[in-house]
């Protein structure tokens, strides 16, 4: 909600800032709408500041942001039609080219965010009686070997490679804990229904992993 609130109040800047969108506004009679859909966007932007310095009522707040956020999109979607409906029956089917030009690259800027968030909020849950259940913040194409380096403190890959000169591991490289809690149940390895996993596998955040006791061959 934070970033799509302001994107809007970005495109109402350069709105503002384009006389010839301002005109063309004022012909197609939507002032009033533009107006209501920013004036609700700034109550999301109120709330979104409300609910980050409140703490006792917080799950008030939380509904009034998404009322606000439903109004919002009402709005613009009240907006898009109007436009939609003017640039089909005016005499000159480019008058509104440059604006309705200009709202279809905000929207895939809009949507490219969204799935951007999308990508990067989802979480992987790894399960442990020793140390406690954890999730992870994965992005898509994530393999273990990457959520084991974003997360060090967490995730280390075992063994670790050879150098240059010394012999070569033979032991598959695992994932494996390196919580403090971890150290007194020997190692424990990230395991999918009591399969270990390969720091090549891709994350699966549609599944639970496991952390299991894992005593190197």
């Amino acid at each position: 909600m934070e970033a799509e609130t302001t994107a809007i109040q970005q495109w109402y800047e350069d709105y503002q800032a384009d006389a010839d969108q301002v005109q063309a506004a004022q012909t197609l009679g939507i002032t009033q709408i533009i107006a209501d859909m920013v004036a609700a966007n700034n109550e999301v932007h109120r709330l979104i500041v409300l609910r980050e310095n409140t703490q006792g009522q917080q799950q008030n707040t939380t509904v009034s942001l998404k009322d606000a956020r439903t109004a919002t999109d009402k709005a613009y979607k009240w907006m898009i039609l109007c436009l939609n409906s003017y640039k089909v029956v005016d005499q000159d089917p480019d008058r509104f080219t440059a604006v309705t030009s200009n709202l279809i690259a905000q929207q895939e800027y809009y949507l490219g965010l969204v799935k951007d968030r999308q990508r990067t909020n989802k979480r992987v849950q790894v399960k442990s009686e020793e140390i406690g259940n954890h999730t992870y913040a994965v992005s898509t194409g994530w393999t273990w070997a990457k959520l084991a380096q974003e997360n060090a403190k967490a995730f280390a890959l075992d063994p670790e490679p050879s150098a240059p000169g010394e012999e070569p591991v033979v032991v598959p490289q695992r994932i494996v804990s390196v919580d403090k809690k971890a150290a007194q149940y020997g190692t424990l390895a990230v395991a999918l229904n009591g399969v270990l996993v390969k720091p090549t596998d891709e994350v699966d955040v549609n599944k639970t992993y496991q952390l299991v006791v894992y005593t190197p061959e």
